[in-house]
């Protein structure tokens, strides 16, 4: 949800202050009146289906199946993990390559609006230069963050956290970096990098799920291993883990590339120019909370 409040407004303040040209008044209550009805006839269509399918009864939800066997067959007593990493590992897998997907759609996108010289999108310059204190805190903030990224991934497979939610919180503290000290920094430093890294998560998540099968047993079957160290002990090691690790670098590299991109977008570099009569894509850059000149 913050992620996606932070694209919306980045893309906000770039609409055209008048979108729409003057229609009749006609045309507005006509346009106003078909809307309206059919918002209520999708409203009344899901409530009947929602009223209906929830009606019917059930021998056994398939939610206590998972909960009573969540330890004794996928090795992890955080059920919500176990299932989507290993009972549910299908639709996991499936979705993270329409992640994928999603962010190489997004990138040829804006790669050939860079292209284009002609734009409805307004321009202008907004400067609010963040404060001392905030500037300070935001490294150590990310940071800490990074940790707790860190942390709900190798213990999301028996307390809450997981390989999602540790990929978004570490998103999350890179565009807060990005919007503190310009995210075209970052893009910088490592925008060409964050493809890779979604590409080689989706290949981990692959591997994981085919290994299974070199040793004749079933597409995305879950694999464990225990051995005994000195002084440690034993350790259980398990392939949904390989799996999660995937999906933590795919969600992770296409948040935070398609804040980039949009960032990029809304910045005017290259196609957007005249930022106060001068060339963008060569003098000003775009910092998300201000547009400044680079170093």
């Amino acid at each position: 949800e913050i992620v996606c409040l932070i694209l919306v407004l980045i893309i906000y303040g770039r609409f055209p202050k008048n979108p729409l040209k003057p229609t009749a008044k006609s045309d507005i209550n006509f346009r106003s009146m078909f809307a309206s009805i059919l918002a209520v006839m999708v409203g009344l269509v899901m409530f009947i289906y929602v009223t209906i399918v929830t009606a019917i009864p059930t021998s056994a939800p398939i939610g206590t199946f998972y909960l009573k066997n969540t330890k004794l067959l996928a090795d992890g007593y955080n059920a919500v993990n176990t299932i989507l990493v290993d009972f549910r590992g299908f639709d996991t897998l499936f979705e993270v390559t329409v992640l994928f997907i999603s962010l190489l759609g997004i990138l040829s996108i804006f790669l050939k609006q860079e292209h284009t010289t002609d734009t409805p999108f307004r321009k202008g310059k907004l400067h609010i230069e963040p404060s001392p204190i905030i500037k300070s805190t935001t490294p150590y903030i990310a940071v800490f963050m990074f940790i707790i990224a860190g942390y709900l991934f190798f213990k999301g497979h028996n307390e809450p956290g997981g390989g999602f939610i540790a990929g978004v919180t570490a998103a999350i503290a890179l565009i807060m970096v990005s919007m503190i000290f310009g995210a075209w920094r970052v893009s910088k430093a490592i925008g060409n990098k964050l493809l890779y890294a979604s590409a080689i998560g989706l290949i981990i998540i692959y591997i994981d799920a085919m290994t299974p099968v070199l040793w004749g047993d079933f597409f995305l079957k879950s694999q464990k291993l225990t051995f005994h160290l000195p002084v440690i002990g034993e350790i259980h090691l398990i392939s949904p883990v390989l799996f999660d690790f995937g999906v933590m670098m795919v969600v992770f590299s296409v948040i935070t590339k398609t804040f980039l991109a949009f960032s990029r977008f809304a910045s005017g570099r290259k196609s957007y120019i005249n930022y106060e009569g001068q060339d963008s894509s060569k003098d000003l850059e775009f910092n998300d909370i201000s547009i400044e000149k680079g170093n």
